[in-house]
């Protein structure tokens, strides 16, 4: 009888062992993956802090472009309003041209990959950024070779 109780009790403790053993192993299985999704926490949460700077940063520049545009469309003249974007000599008119055909091959790339990137989001999501500020920047760059050649 005796035999039997010290089997039986040390089958027991062999038992008790081997399930303290795998409790242990689960343990720091465990913590590991609480460390490794504590620290991807941390990363998505410094990533997403530096993307909500970045996009608040882009949104004021975005407003002040916008709002020297709205200035500088006040101070334009009836004929630069009507035809903001006129040609002063014939060699410019040609190169003017040049210029114009390789845009327009260029659009046409670009209203390819809009379109393919247009299917792929839903189209009151979609910004186009081009044409939005096309006009300032033909206003701007008209302006600052104004301001270059009266400096010549």
């Amino acid at each position: 009888m005796k035999k039997e109780t010290d089997a039986r009790n040390a089958a027991l403790e062999r038992e008790r062992a081997n399930i303290h053993k795998h409790y242990t192993t689960l343990k720091k299985k465990m913590l590991q993956f609480r460390e490794t999704e504590v620290r991807r926490l941390k990363d998505l949460t410094n990533n997403s802090r530096k993307c909500a700077t970045s996009l608040k940063d882009k949104a004021s520049q975005g407003e002040r472009i916008l709002k020297t545009a709205e200035l500088c469309r006040k101070l334009e003249t009836e004929k630069e309003k009507v035809l903001p974007f006129y040609q002063s000599d014939p060699e410019a008119a040609s190169q003017e041209d040049q210029l114009l055909q390789m845009d327009r091959d260029k659009a046409e790339a670009v209203e390819e990959t809009k379109s393919e990137i247009k299917k792929m989001l839903n189209p009151e999501e979609a910004f186009d950024e081009y044409t939005a500020l096309q006009n300032f920047f033909k206003r701007y760059n008209k302006v600052y070779l104004d301001k270059l050649a009266i400096e010549k």
